[in-house]
């Protein structure tokens, strides 16, 4: 028996998981500007799922935000986008920083790291980064107006406490 191909074959069983298995990215949306219906929760749809031919109903984590982890191959390059109730997919404006547009459609895009990934919140529709539940309330005080958010009380990105 050749014992070289032996270490060779349990090396390879042993690392085999490791070399198919993918990492986890979560995605996640901030809806503070849609109107989200409770029956319908916003998806993800892309390149990942056979070309476009599916999509993810997301899990709201935090106020507006919701999120969903998908596992994907380290490398790969995806396009994507969040939808409003299934197939409503977001138009984003092209040419802009976090969107490729090509055939006429323009998409959210990612390349895979090589280790397991929490993208930030991204507001619906644009690529503006979201703070999670803060990013300023539009309030009029006297005669000028202004914007303000209160930090780690999620108050803010158009969610005003009023009194």
């Amino acid at each position: 028996m050749n014992i070289g191909f032996f270490k060779r074959l349990l090396f390879f069983i042993l690392l085999y998981p490791v070399i198919v298995s993918g990492v986890n990215v979560t995605f996640q949306v901030d809806m503070t500007n849609e109107s989200v219906n409770p029956d319908c929760p916003p998806t993800i749809s892309g390149s990942f799922f056979s070309n476009w031919s599916w999509f993810q109903p997301l899990v709201q984590v935090d106020g507006f935000v919701w999120a969903t982890t998908l596992n994907l191959n380290s490398g790969e390059y995806y396009e994507y986008k969040f939808g409003n109730c299934e197939w409503n997919l977001e138009s984003l404006p092209e040419g802009s920083p976090c969107t490729n547009t090509s055939y006429g459609y323009t998409n959210r895009f990612i390349t895979v790291p090589g280790e397991d990934t929490t993208l930030d919140p991204v507001m619906y529709g644009t690529c503006e980064n979201s703070e999670g539940g803060g990013g300023g309330c539009t309030v009029l005080l006297g005669s000028k107006r202004g914007s303000m958010s209160i930090p780690g009380t999620g108050l803010g990105a158009g969610r005003c406490l009023m009194w």
